[in-house]
């Protein structure tokens, strides 16, 4: 490879065989992305609900997700498609956001139930990390973010009670899981078990004195 046998570790081609299938699926990577891009654009000069412009991207983007193998190192791609899908869902809306959030709320447990449904039994591991080639196993565990992901968009707020931090005072657990979240990859590199798990859990308290004392 022309950087060395090294990339191979973050799946770049090492022969010509390999750049080619590289260049075709960075090529439908970005026409996802770019057709996400057209439809932000376009939607709210064609159609009257600004709204249905989240709608256009959802659905372009798992669509794409569900029918076409997409490999671990499309991960950027699907990064800046949430991304994009967000940011439309925050400055445009979601059409019947408000009614799907409610039932989606109170019937939450036939959502898991569906998702339970959904996913294969016996099924584990990354798999963003080790993309499933199958065309059903690819159709039932990205059903099952889809799901997720339009959960977040349209009930996200009623997931979590304001009780938690008016009442319980918890809001030091949002600082300590924002430093989790930054180093917890590190420590458990270069921390043996359990120590390494000892570590996160001692920030806990840290963080509660930080919020209550300081």
């Amino acid at each position: 490879g022309l950087f060395g046998v090294g990339t191979s570790f973050w799946g770049l081609p090492q022969n010509q065989e390999d750049a080619t299938a590289f260049v075709e699926q960075i090529s439908d990577y970005t026409m996802t992305t770019a057709s996400n891009i057209y439809l932000i654009y376009v939607c709210p000069l064609v159609v009257k609900r600004s709204e249905l412009t989240a709608w256009a991207v959802f659905i372009n983007t798992y669509t794409h997700r569900l029918l076409f193998y997409r490999g671990s190192d499309e991960r950027p791609w699907h990064g800046l498609d949430l991304m994009m899908l967000a940011l439309v869902t925050y400055f445009l809306g979601l059409l019947h956001r408000r009614t799907l959030g409610k039932y989606l709320a109170r019937y939450w447990f036939v959502v898991l139930l569906a998702c339970a449904l959904i996913w294969p039994p016996g099924t584990f591991g990354r798999l963003d990390e080790q993309p499933p080639t199958d065309l059903r196993l690819r159709i039932e565990s990205n059903s099952v973010e889809a799901i997720f992901i339009l959960i977040w968009l349209a009930a996200g707020e009623r997931l979590v009670q304001k009780e938690i931090f008016t009442e319980d005072k918890l809001a030091f657990m949002n600082d300590w899981a924002l430093i989790v979240f930054l180093i917890h990859k590190a420590v458990h590199i270069m921390v043996p078990q359990p120590i390494n798990w000892g570590i996160l859990l001692a920030f806990i308290p840290l963080c509660y004195l930080r919020r209550h004392y300081l």
